[in-house]
């Protein structure tokens, strides 16, 4: 009986412990299932943001649903610079083949690069949780948005998370932004934002792609209290007179 309790309880601590998400992606060298070969880091040196969607074949509804939500968010015209977003699918094991990923893409519609042989990056991103869904972009390879499963409801947070995706390689090496101070790293209780030219704007994004903070300005030096924000990771993007951003990580304890 405690050997049975035991089990129960070491189930129990699996599946309530909580999964640590990841601050960058995982770096692969992958031939697609058209005889491709795509490295992962050099798309997103080359300025694309990158969406990710780990699949499980056949019998992964959800999959299907995932893919055709986020299919339907990259034609919605609410992304900023279509051209320079890229979708991938893979399988979330190393079993599947090419030729029933690309019997699955066919039958839903789907047009995107396959790939086979994702259980490292799987396992990297939290393990079995499907679909599992990463969204990353800039010479840093960050990702900002990382999930296991899909509903609509976070289509509005996946499109801000592209966008937020394409920012970091526009005009973050202008001289305007030289002097870019964010300060002190990590935060606590307040963060000061200063530059050698006014800061028109800045804004907060949470690691699930959520804005949880923006505001208008015009300054060279901004204080903004983190009272009400919740301790963890978050990309700060500030925007100046010029109308060119930079995106930093900020730690809030």
């Amino acid at each position: 009986m405690k050997s049975i309790l035991s089990g129960i309880s070491f189930l129990l601590i699996l599946r309530l412990s909580p999964v640590q998400a990841q601050t960058t992606v995982m770096d692969f060298t992958k031939t697609d299932c058209n005889g491709i070969q795509t490295n992962l880091f050099q798309q997103l040196d080359s300025g694309f943001a990158v969406v990710l969607e780990y699949v499980m074949l056949p019998n992964c509804s959800p999959c299907i649903t995932a893919g055709k939500g986020l299919k339907s968010i990259l034609q919605s015209g609410n992304i900023s610079q279509p051209t320079r977003v890229k979708m991938f699918q893979i399988s979330y094991d190393n079993s599947t083949t090419c030729n029933s990923l690309k019997s699955w893409s066919s039958t839903n519609g789907f047009s995107y690069p396959m790939f086979e042989k994702g259980a490292d990056e799987v396992n990297y991103y939290g393990g079995m949780g499907m679909p599992t869904i990463v969204i990353a972009g800039g010479n840093s390879h960050t990702i900002f948005y990382q999930k296991q499963g899909y509903s609509p409801g976070e289509n509005n947070v996946i499109t801000a998370a592209i966008n937020n995706a394409l920012s970091p390689s526009n005009g973050i090496e202008s001289i305007q932004w030289t002097a870019f101070k964010l300060y002190p790293q990590p935060a606590k209780n307040l963060i000061t934002v200063e530059n050698e030219t006014e800061i028109r704007s800045v804004t907060f994004i949470d690691m699930t792609g959520k804005l949880v903070f923006a505001s208008n300005f015009n300054s060279k030096k901004i204080e903004i209290s983190l009272n009400n924000f919740p301790s963890g990771m978050y990309f700060v993007k500030c925007k100046n007179v010029y109308d060119k951003e930079i995106v930093q990580k900020i730690i809030i304890e």
